[in-house]
């Protein structure tokens, strides 16, 4: 492999979107980062507020203040916005950059107000970059961690060297209560959030590679009937709620005992693999495709009306009639068909557990009728 080809492939999984499994968990993170953050707002504003009342000629506390307020209306709305409980792609970027952002121009007040040694040597606004960076490992999108990181690293940088190029002449001058400006510890400062960032990066790679290891089955790569069944529930609930169509289609690979019976179990596996494999290849990314069990799959089409969903379904039969399965420890091809039955919400159920059992007992019907072919109401 060359190094062209490393870098790339590097770029591809270090940019490449979150898997479905993990949005529900981004969601409920994005919340508690809402909630954390509207928090700290709230015991943050109060610092800059009694320190105004105590002193209020000092310009850093009144800037203080400014800031502190701003931020604590943003966060109520961002915190509004979360509870919806409603994945927006962009608002975890958003208020990621929002919150490395706010304290840097926390620390660019302070240098217009000629106080460079208050924005080069402040301690606590520096840390709250690590409570920024934490926060985005909480999103399950490592794209999110390197873009506040990033930001984090070059934005500091530049306030660093901003103060660098104010500080009084000598560099040794004890400027208030934040001491001296020593170049090599801003250089290490900014050494430090670039390390921050790649292991907040790494860390949600490895949480996501676990999530996804614990809701996916191993032979497949589909979803498990567990995690298919807590997703197709929140699906149920969304329709409901914003009265949007939905359908589910539960699907059997036909004669599949007969496969494992005259070629072995290995083949068999062969065979699901490759049925999995037309399934996730002909549904978008935002269905849920699962595997319930044996042979036995599932199909949530969201925001699919059924005739929608059953021309879909037909497509998928007959690619499967139609698909070559090489099996490599016998050297010859085999050929298999399925079985499909199909529901829709709310015409045919609203909960869960009944769209389930209907689409099956339509499956079980169509095997009943031959096979291969697709029964729906």
């Amino acid at each position: 492999m060359t190094r062209a080809s490393g870098i790339s492939i590097w770029w591809r999984r270090t940019w490449e979107a979150p898997d479905v499994a993990l949005l529900g968990a981004g969601v409920a993170g994005e919340l508690l980062v809402a909630r954390v953050r509207f928090v700290i707002c709230a015991a943050v504003v109060m610092v800059p507020l009694i320190n105004t009342v105590r002193d209020p000629q000092a310009s850093e506390n009144v800037t203080g203040l400014l800031f502190a307020s701003s931020t604590l209306v943003l966060g109520l709305w961002v915190y509004h916005v979360a509870l919806r409980g409603v994945r927006v792609p962009w608002l975890g970027f958003a208020t990621s950059i929002f919150d490395v952002t706010i304290i840097t121009l926390t620390q660019a007040a302070f240098l217009w107000q000629d106080l460079p040694g208050v924005a080069a040597n402040n301690r606590t606004t520096y840390a709250v970059y690590f409570v920024a960076l934490l926060g985005t490992c909480l999103r399950y999108d490592v794209r999110i961690c390197w873009v506040a990181g990033a930001l984090a690293t070059l934005q500091y940088a530049a306030i660093a060297a901003t103060a660098g190029a104010l500080w009084p002449e000598g560099g040794a001058f004890a400027f208030h209560d934040y001491g001296t400006f020593m170049a090599g510890d801003q250089i290490g400062r900014v050494i430090l959030l670039v390390a921050a960032t790649a292991m907040c990066a790494t860390i949600v790679r490895r949480a996501s590679h676990l999530r996804i290891s614990s809701t996916h089955d191993s032979l497949t790569g589909l979803y498990n009937r567990t995690f298919f069944d807590e997703r197709f529930g929140e699906e149920v609930l969304r329709a409901a709620r914003y009265r949007r169509p939905l359908a589910i289609a539960m699907l059997d690979i036909d004669h599949f005992k007969h496969v494992n019976d005259q070629f072995g179990h290995a083949s068999g596996d062969e065979v699901i693999r490759a049925f999995a494999g037309v399934l996730r290849d002909s549904v978008r990314r935002t269905d849920l495709v699962g595997r319930y069990g044996g042979e036995e799959f599932a199909i949530a089409f969201i925001e699919t009306e059924p005739d929608e969903a059953l021309a879909k379904l037909e497509q998928v039969r007959e690619a499967v009639a139609s698909l070559d399965i090489w099996l490599a420890q016998h050297g010859c091809t085999v050929r298999v068909t399925c079985t499909a039955g199909l529901t829709a919400f709310p015409d045919e159920g609203d909960v869960p557990h009944v769209l389930v059992d209907t689409a099956d007992r339509r499956l079980l019907s169509g095997k009943r009728a031959g096979r291969n072919r697709v029964i729906a109401a």
